[in-house]
């Protein structure tokens, strides 16, 4: 049975592909043929997936924003309440961080509601010009939270609160056993700013979770995490104009190493750049290359070709990459010298052959498409190898068809052999 298939029919660039994921998958083809479009599909689709939690969180954080707004002011406007303050500005502290799970996040946002019930329903201890404390002030706050004109006490209404909580939080837990595949597909369509309708179907182990008639999301287990690098220079560069999956890979570079069998691949690399990249989180919160003549560098201003092979050495060092990873990369060849795109290439053979790692890749060097294949020859692990060619389809101009070739490259070759023909062209002496 095949592990992950993918079909694409007029979504875009892409006019029609079928892609399977089961190892190393290389793509190559003109500029502006949908490799990246694919790319950005493959990573949203297994992200979200297998990040289904996060989906129901961005669900809810609208109907929850006027009470994460009430949670900051009662965190805040306690301070005349003596050490009661600090308490309920640590619980709302830990409510609004990212990385909470949803069921913490109900148990912090409770306790801060229950707290402050009883807490608001007392006179300040300390009474002076800072405290903004007023009884009625308060009621007349919930009363516009809740949209309602009926008098209650003020514990009444902070029973209101909990109870409109608690009921936000019932549809979250329904919604995540749930799996909806519709709340799902209306995600993916918003990160890929446009509709999928039936354009898109992807299915593992031969089960569909992208596509028509598909009612839920299953757990996922062919591939359970997925990185995508379209470009080193991120490495210290991330701002708030970043792409999310340039946040998502700070984040994964930002931890800590591990003792891991991967060590030797680390080694391996280290030869290559002769130094070893770490991420200073103590000082500087700083990117650093620690060369091997014990100079020390900021990774920022170091050559691009160090901070590819830096990218792959963190995630191994910390353990980011294993065998249910997928590894999307766009133009890895891109910054690299000749020597270190062969380089590159090994890496990646090794790593699909050792650790199980899977990989999408696109492609536009000859180089690396060459290399990829003859050392995964040698490593007895072509039958993992899959070549796919971007063609433009002759019936609809500027859309293309992704032809599957196997582990043939010369369809590859032949169509980069086209420059040299427009050399010929605009080079040729016609005096």
């Amino acid at each position: 049975m095949k592990d992950v298939e993918v079909t694409i029919n007029k979504f875009k660039a892409v006019n029609k592909a079928d892609i399977l994921l089961n190892g190393i998958t290389v793509l190559s083809g003109v500029n502006s043929s949908g490799k990246s479009t694919i790319s950005k599909l493959l990573y949203y689709t297994f992200k979200y997936a297998n990040e289904f939690e996060t989906i129901v969180k961005e669900t809810i954080e609208e109907k929850l924003d006027a009470i994460d707004s009430f949670a900051f002011r009662l965190s805040y406007e306690s301070k005349g309440f003596g050490d009661e303050y600090g308490e309920l500005k640590k619980l709302f502290h830990i409510y609004n961080s990212n990385d909470i799970t949803l069921e913490h996040k109900k148990e912090t946002l409770l306790k801060l509601l229950n707290k402050s019930k009883d807490l608001f329903n007392t006179e300040p201890k300390v009474k002076d010009n800072q405290n903004t404390f007023s009884k009625d002030r308060y009621i007349q706050i919930v009363k516009n939270l809740l949209h309602t004109t009926e008098d209650k006490s003020l514990h009444d209404y902070f029973d209101d609160i909990i109870n409109l909580v608690q009921k936000i939080f019932a549809e979250a837990d329904k919604l995540l056993e749930n799996r909806d595949y519709l709340i799902f597909k209306n995600f993916l369509e918003e990160k890929l700013g446009c509709s999928i309708d039936s354009s898109i179907h992807v299915n593992e182990y031969g089960y569909s979770f992208v596509g028509d008639n598909v009612k839920a999301i299953p757990i996922m287990e062919y591939i359970q995490q997925v990185i995508y690098i379209d470009t080193p220079m991120i490495i210290g560069a991330v701002s708030a104009l970043a792409t999310d999956y340039w946040e998502d890979l700070d984040l994964l570079l930002q931890k800590k190493s591990i003792p891991t069998f991967k060590k030797a691949f680390s080694e391996m690399m280290e030869n290559i750049i002769h130094g070893e990249t770490s991420y200073d989180e103590d000082t500087m919160h700083m990117y650093r290359y620690h060369r091997m003549d014990g100079k020390v560098f900021d990774l920022f201003d170091s050559a691009t070709g160090i901070k590819s092979f830096s990218i792959l050495q963190m995630l191994l060092n910390n353990g980011s990459i294993n065998k249910n990873t997928l590894l999307i990369i766009d133009e890895p060849e891109a910054h690299l010298h000749p020597q270190w795109i062969v380089e590159y290439a090994r890496l990646i053979v090794l790593m699909h052959k050792h650790i199980g790692t899977k990989f999408f890749i696109a492609s536009h060097s000859t180089d690396f498409v060459s290399a990829i294949k003859y050392i995964a020859t040698k490593e007895s692990c072509l039958e993992s190898l899959s070549y796919y060619l971007s063609e433009e389809d002759k019936d609809n101009p500027y859309t293309y068809n992704y032809r599957s070739l196997n582990t043939d490259i010369e369809p590859i070759f032949e169509s980069f052999n086209k420059s040299f023909s427009l050399i010929e062209e605009y080079g040729a002496d016609n005096a």
